[in-house]
């Protein structure tokens, strides 16, 4: 990109858009800027924020400062203004990303030092500190220490360190305020013991512990941030004659000079450093504006800091269209000359593709059966491009600023039916095997008599711990058929972690609304929150699609409750309108319950149409469970969530039509399952015979077996499909996978498309 060349500092540095708004990720864009010695964040930590991170190969470990840019939202599950953003737009990723750099700041086993950095600077709202309250539930990391630097004024300190000055732009809108109904929840939301909170000098938070709750929260005006960011100065110019004029002629006087020392000549003259060097050229400026709609034009072009900021080179600009098309925008942005580069991150949502090889493994999948492996929708990269002077930027774009300023766009992805070439000539064994496996699913008569055998087991997310390029973390997604209405189900989500619903989005397409307006039930296993972390995204778009006097049933276990709850009490989730019920509750060996939790237990019978709903503790951390239920129709299904092999779940298991299970790591790798409280391949089969199960899927694969795990099928094992995410399996075309085994092996044996 040409740009007129103006005087400012040498030092490189380069912003890389991480993630813009699409189905996957929050509508908020999150930007990397990265100095050789540091890296830093800005924008959101939203959904599927850590997996875009490490799909662009970017290090997580350097990331020591984030810097966020929405608070409190009273608007945004109003009726009358439905689209303004939420809390969690902006932090839903925030849980998976702190549990990740723990992860990696944690001691070796054998040794050795971690490899990531121990602490994390966290800038933004109020809300902060609550927010990592609530987040006590399941982030238990002794090893990575949080400061919050809290905006809690208009006129908030500059952020300063060995590359960068950052202004925060405190944007407050006092004409939305808070509800008295709202105001009242937060009054009588759940409150730690005294006794838990941690207060420690400068706001260092420890992962695991309560911490200090601020009431500023509780004020009633939104606020949100905008960003001025400027690299330091680099120092003035040598002039090398001069000093000769000056009588400098030994190399070492003019070093120290350069140093910013005095030198005395032999006759006693003093030469200062300005007398030689002229003055410090002022480092590079870019503005990060969040303007997420006309609600907050006005207060966002009035601030008073714009006229105090440095002249910027580049705006990068995270608003709505109506606020970038606004005539007051416009002009406001004339105001900044011709020479400034205008990056456009639109908040309304895109489809670009994000996760390029997981694409990759959809289309090769997609060619092997068309409905099991299904593409989804928008699988082509939208390119960067220019509107008037705007760059409509898209993720892995890049601005690198230095002596020269440099708009890098990424490169685009190939079109499917180029993609579709390139695979036929790499892996011709592979075409040839899935053309002969559709040939023999097509031929094979499949009995339609058993109980439940349309139901279809949509396997959202595959992959333990955290997402990997290939597998997102769990979540499976039932759709059950409705007795005597065509083509209509109703939807169970048996786990939900982060990204769920991007992923839902990505599957269903424009028939995302349908399918999330039919959940009535999420379930989940245990507290880990590569199980869970997706549920508070899934909740708030389902209230939005939904009848206000439609329920959802959620059963977990107690501390989840907890946790939304009090999230609840920050940000805007339908907790009048869920159903909660203990999971301890369902347990084969309930204790007495209560006359109201009967009375829940039972609503959920009777809208779900169940003759039995059991759950028995797993073998794996506190309050985890296994679950098994019967359909009205007679057809069984059951979940092992994370477990080592449990006696108990093949006994209410028993016989079921459908068995969900993890299969973690492979054979080999029993003493680590066994240290993890996890099944092995071989381990999972055996429940299913144990169980006398008819039809299995195997999942939660362990993140080193990112295409296809070694799973030995013996010949008397039921009928086992082996988990993809997006897969889309009926029970009675479990049985058929068989089919695909061998050209599965074939064609990740190498890497056909890749190249």
């Amino acid at each position: 990109m040409s740009q007129k060349r103006v005087a400012h500092g040498n030092r490189t540095f380069t912003v890389q858009f991480v993630s813009t708004s699409s189905p996957e990720t929050s509508p908020i864009p999150c930007i990397h800027l990265f100095f050789d010695s540091k890296r830093y964040l800005f924008g959101s930590v939203g959904e599927s924020c850590q997996r875009c991170v490490l799909s662009q190969q970017l290090r997580l470990a350097r990331i020591e400062d984030v810097f966020f840019c929405q608070g409190y939202s009273l608007q945004n599950y109003n009726q009358e203004d439905n689209n303004e953003l939420s809390l969690w737009d902006c932090y839903g990723g925030l849980p998976g990303f702190l549990l990740s750099l723990a992860d990696i700041g944690e001691p070796k086993g054998d040794g050795k030092d971690s490899i990531g950095n121990s602490k994390l600077v966290l800038h933004g709202s109020r809300e902060l500190p609550k927010l990592l309250s609530c987040m006590r539930h399941f982030t238990y990391h002794d090893v990575l220490d949080i400061q919050l630097d809290i905006f809690d004024d208009e006129c908030p300190a500059t952020f300063s360190d060995d590359n960068i000055n950052v202004y925060p732009v405190v944007i407050q809108n006092p004409t939305l305020q808070v509800s008295p109904a709202k105001r009242r929840k937060r009054e009588h939301a759940p409150k730690d013991d005294e006794n838990s909170l941690v207060n420690e000098p400068n706001n260092v938070v420890h992962l695991g512990s309560a911490v200090p709750q601020s009431d500023a929260y509780n004020e009633g005006i939104d606020t949100h941030f905008s960003y001025v960011v400027q690299s330091h100065p680099s120092p003035g110019r040598f002039d090398a004659k001069k000093a000769k004029s000056l009588g400098i002629t030994k190399g070492a006087d003019c070093g120290k000079l350069a140093r910013n020392e005095n030198v005395q000549l032999p006759d006693g003259t003093i030469i200062k450093p300005s007398d030689v060097i002229g003055p410090d050229v002022p480092g590079l400026c870019f503005y990060f504006v969040y303007c997420p709609s006309l609600n907050w034009l006005e207060a966002t072009l009035e601030h008073s800091a714009w006229s105090r900021a440095p002249k910027p080179v580049c705006i990068i600009h995270a608003v709505s269209q109506d606020v970038l098309n606004h005539p007051s925008y416009l002009s406001w942005l004339n105001s900044f000359g011709d020479n400034v580069s205008h990056l456009v991150s639109p908040l309304e949502p895109n489809h670009s593709v994000l996760f390029y090889k997981s694409s990759l493994t959809s289309l090769a999948l997609n060619l092997l059966h068309p409905t099991i492996f299904p593409l989804g929708t928008s699988f082509l990269q939208t390119k960067l491009c220019k509107d008037g002077r705007f760059f409509k930027v898209v993720p892995r774009t890049t601005f690198t600023f230095g002596k020269t300023l440099k708009l890098n766009e990424p490169e685009a992805y190939p079109s499917i039916d180029s993609l579709l070439d390139t695979l036929k000539i790499e892996n011709p064994d592979y075409v040839r095997l899935a053309g002969k496996a559709r040939e023999l699913v097509c031929q094979k008569t499949t009995s339609m008599i058993e109980p439940g055998h349309d139901i279809q087991l949509i396997t959202l997310g595959t992959g333990s711990a955290m997402p990997s390029l290939y597998r997102n973390v769990s979540a499976n997604l039932l759709r059950i058929p409705i007795f005597g209405e065509t083509n209509k189900t109703y939807n169970i989500l048996l786990d939900c972690g982060e990204g769920t619903l991007g992923r839902m989005a990505r599957q269903f397409g424009d028939r995302l609304t349908e399918e999330l307006a039919a959940l009535r039930w999420i379930y989940i296993s245990h507290m880990h929150a590569d199980h869970h972390a997706g549920v508070n995204g899934i909740l708030q778009a389902w209230a939005k699609v939904t009848e206000p006097d439609q329920v959802l049933f959620i059963t977990a276990p107690q501390a989840f409750y907890n946790w939304l709850s009090e999230y609840a009490t920050l940000d805007s989730l339908p907790m009048d309108r869920v159903v909660f019920i203990n999971n301890t509750a369902l347990r084969n060996d309930r204790p007495n319950i209560t006359e109201a939790c009967s009375r829940e237990i039972s609503h959920l019978f009777n809208s779900l149409g169940l003759n039995s709903l059991l759950t028995v503790p797993a073998i794996h951390c506190a309050y985890s469970f296994c679950v098994a239920f019967t359909l009205s129709n007679g057809c069984k299904i059951a979940y092992s969530g994370d477990t080592r092999p449990c006696l108990p779940f093949c006994n209410i298991g028993f016989n079921a039509d459908l068995l969900i299970h993890e299969a973690t790591l492979e054979d080999t790798m029993q003493d680590i399952a066994i240290k993890k409280q996890h099944c092995t391949h071989k381990e999972a089969l055996d429940i299913a015979k144990q169980m006398q199960a008819k039809n299995v899927v195997l999942t939660h694969f362990s993140q080193r077996y990112p295409k296809l795990p070694d799973v030995h099928i013996e010949s008397d094992s039921p009928n086992v499909a082996l988990a993809f995410d997006g897969m889309a399996i009926r029970i009675h075309e479990i049985s058929q996978f068989q089919h695909f085994v061998e050209p599965l092996k074939t064609l990740f044996s190498e890497k056909p498309i890749e190249s």
